[in-house]
This record gives structure tokens, sequence and C-alpha cells, in this order.
């Protein structure tokens, strides 16, 4: 079991993860960030074919609409979260510490927006062979981190066993500071806006193209 901690960039802020099947790795994040009582955090894919790893395959196409690639790969480049409902996963897959008493799993994936843009993740995902929890770089008091100067400093204060992601290509990302959206699908196809972020409206108008609201 790989239980190393990463910290790198992704598009809107620096994140620290690890392997979503290591719960070492997962109490580590919640130390670093300074929560007591653990919370969910989102599965960060390297690619949008580790997505369906973790769907239900016993449910009839229609219950899982969602999971058409060129859906996928057109949500994720809107740089948003998926949470899909436990309903619709194979939870057998998924560590009860990643989700907590949430009935979804959210999902991001980075390497659908431009492959090869955020190769540190594919690296990463390779390295602990999983996919990540994620969740932003700070402690839950203070505002995310933006930069590779305020990572760096971070990481030397609270999480000096964490691997800072620093090759010329992730130290130079400049991540947007922006919130994501965050959009649910429930059990029987419902939409909802969990955070309202940037993209909203052409989030609206892609489930509206692939029926799905």
């Amino acid at each position: 079991m790989n239980d190393k901690i990463y910290i790198y960039p992704t598009d809107t802020v620096w994140g620290v993860g690890g392997s979503i099947y290591s719960k070492v790795a997962f109490d580590r994040v919640m130390q670093i960030k300074g929560i007591i009582s653990p919370r969910p955090v989102s599965i960060l894919l390297s690619s949008i074919e580790q997505m369906y790893d973790f769907i239900n395959r016993g449910l009839s196409r229609r219950d899982i609409q969602f999971s058409n690639e060129q859906f996928l790969r057109d949500f994720f480049q809107l740089g948003s979260s998926l949470g899909v409902d436990l309903a619709l996963l194979d939870i057998s897959r998924i560590p009860r510490y990643i989700y907590q008493d949430s009935d979804f799993v959210s999902f991001r994936c980075l390497d659908a927006r431009n492959v090869g843009k955020f190769s540190w993740v594919r690296r990463i995902c390779e390295e602990v062979g999983a996919p990540i929890v994620t969740t932003s770089l700070n402690r839950t008091t203070d505002p995310p981190i933006v930069d590779y100067l305020q990572a760096r400093s971070f990481q030397q204060k609270y999480a000096v066993d964490a691997i800072l992601v620093d090759d010329h290509e992730a130290a130079n990302f400049i991540p947007s500071g922006k919130a994501s959206t965050i959009v649910r699908l429930d059990a029987v196809g419902a939409v909802h806006i969990i955070r309202q972020g940037e993209h909203l409206d052409e989030l609206k108008k892609l489930f509206e193209k692939y029926f799905l609201l």
C-alpha cells in the first residue's frame, strides 16, 4: 500500500491528496488541513477510463447515461466536479471514509481537459496505483493556496512528509483561483447544483444536450 502524500496544482487551486485506498494517507490529509472530524473528499481521476471502474454495471443504460464518454469529457473539460449517487456506483470499490455519511461521491478528472496538461496527476496515480483523494491545500480556516511559493511554504510548515510536485511544468502552472461548480446526479436521474461556480450556464446546456434535464 502506498501511503505517500502529494501536493500538486489543480485547475482551480493547489491540492493535497494520496491513494484513495490508503486510510493512512486519508487521515494524514485531514491532519494536514487541521480537520478534527473527517469529512468527505473528492476522487481525482487521471483519465476518463478510471471513472468506469466505479460505475455500477448492474444498472440499465438509461440509469447510467451519465457514463457516456463524450459527456464525461465535455463535463470535466469545464473544470467541474461530478457528484454521483451511491446507488449508481459500485461502492465495493470505494472506501467508506471517502464519502463518510454522504449519499454520493464526487469525482474530478483533470486529464480530460487537455491531455498532457496535467501530466503530474497521471504520474501520481501511476505511482500509487489508484486514483487519489483530493482536497484544497490549506488549513481549514484559511483560504486555498493558488501559487507554487505558497504551496512550498505550506509544505515546509505543515507537511514536510508530503511530496511537493515541483517540476517545471507544475511549478509554473497558475490555477484559476476560482471555485468550481459541483453537480450531483441522484438515483432517479435528477440533477442538483451543490455549489455554483464557474461555467454554470455551459453546464446546464451540456446536461440538456445529453437529455439529463
